[in-house]
């Protein structure tokens, strides 16, 4: 294999000795990708096989781990979720196996198909639909994004259409199948792009989670349009829903007046406080629920590092910020983007936490949740009043949230599979 320009760190950080090399060889890193496309067929038949061969690796192992546990409970998985596992509060899988990432795609959807109800039972599936892009659009005011949210229309589909420049729609179940395979890859830009593009994601980043989707990738396949391409929606995403990016700029503001001993009284409110237990700081950042995110020893610290983004013309360029970055902890940095990401995912998991306890009080066993889903097991006589339950109050927007325009998406199946 010849040599690549992938990411390279340093074993001993500063030595002036010779040092081993590590290649970042990860899906995601963009030189990776690089490889993958290849023009020597060998390179990318080789990076290709390598990662294929680690995702299948994983599989197999979460495979085995499942096989062992059945085994010894009679066919039956017990779910077992970390409570807070998450800064943000969200569950976290445990157990040695985790439910939250078992993917929807690939062996992540053939694992997941293997997942059935008791016998005689069925599976009622509610999923919080694109609730953080609705949470970011809250918090920011972006008035006309919220509207279309709230019409109920497909904002996946109007974004792609505005990329590509033409009409994009969910694909018919009459649509000839090449069209409706088209019609779902453009789509699919688009829903990577709202879902995404609300935290900050430059097009530097965005290009490798393009070129790693595999409904979409058909679009940035060659890579000096695809970087291109990907600087064109960033910079349209940005201009089209001006609000949030605003929204990065003072969310960043406030938590650094914050950490410097400011007090702010908003829809999440900031301060910096002291422990009673241990001699140290917290900013707390209290959320519209009540409940509140601490992020400890917050400080202000001079970050020197190298920023990577794609220019108008597609190529790599770096830039170095100059003004002091939050950091909190062993040195976990927070920027707009970052605070953005985790007050809108902490707000999610307290919208899906409520309709959780409500369907519990109903009497609707919860035997599983992943993210903004909520998994019911029903007998089968239950199932249409269990899925109008589910869709109810999966659509509620609490008392605290007003304004906010939650919706569901529900169904029956058989199978735990999409």
């Amino acid at each position: 294999m010849k040599p690549s320009p992938v990411a390279l760190a340093r074993v001993q950080a500063g030595s002036t000795e010779p040092v081993a090399l590590v290649p970042a060889v990860a899906k995601t890193d963009t030189e990776m990708q690089k490889l993958v496309e290849d023009d020597d067929p060998h390179v990318a038949a080789l990076c290709a096989a390598r990662l294929g061969k680690k995702s299948t690796d994983q599989s197999l192992r979460r495979l085995e781990t499942m096989r062992c546990i059945a085994g010894v409970m009679h066919g039956r998985i017990p779910v077992q979720l970390e409570y807070y596992g998450a800064r943000t509060g969200r569950w976290s899988g445990s157990g040695g196996l985790n439910f939250q990432n078992f993917g929807r795609t690939g062996w992540g959807l053939k694992i997941r198909s293997l997942l059935v109800p008791a016998p005689g039972h069925v599976l009622v599936i509610g999923d919080l639909a694109q609730i953080e892009a609705r949470i970011t659009a809250k918090l920011a005011q972006q008035k006309d994004l919220l509207e279309a949210f709230a019409q109920g229309r497909d904002i996946y589909s109007e974004f792609a259409s505005a990329i590509f420049h033409r009409e994009v729609r969910k694909a018919k179940p009459e649509d000839p199948p090449d069209l409706a395979k088209l019609m779902s890859a453009y789509r699919q830009v688009g829903k990577q792009a709202i879902l995404g593009l609300g935290y900050g994601l430059g097009a530097y980043k965005f290009l490798g989670v393009m070129r790693s989707d595999p409904t979409a990738k058909q679009f940035f396949t060659e890579l000096e349009t695809a970087a291109k391409l990907c600087y064109q929606i960033v910079q349209l995403y940005r201009k089209t829903y001006s609000h949030i990016p605003e929204l990065w700029k003072k969310l960043e503001d406030f938590f650094k007046r914050a950490v410097k001993g400011e007090v702010f009284k908003g829809k999440v409110q900031l301060q910096k406080i002291k422990s009673g237990l241990r001699d140290t700081s917290f900013l707390r950042a209290q959320l519209p629920s009540g409940r509140a995110l601490y992020y400890p020893k917050p400080r202000l610290e001079e970050k020197n590092k190298a920023i990577k983004y794609l220019d108008q013309s597609g190529d790599i360029a770096e830039f170095t910020p100059i003004d002091k970055t939050i950091v909190y902890g062993k040195g976990t940095t927070l920027y707009g983007g970052k605070i953005t990401e985790n007050l809108v995912q902490a707000i999610a998991r307290d919208v899906l936490a409520e309709a959780i306890l409500r369907l519990e009080a109903l009497g609707r066993r919860v035997v599983m949740h992943v993210h903004d889903e909520v998994i019911i097991q029903v007998p089968e006589a239950e199932a249409e009043a269990a899925l109008a339950d589910v869709k109810r109050e999966l659509s509620r927007t609490p008392e605290w949230a007003e304004g906010l325009p939650v919706a569901c998406e529900a169904g029956i199946a058989r199978r735990y599979g999409k």
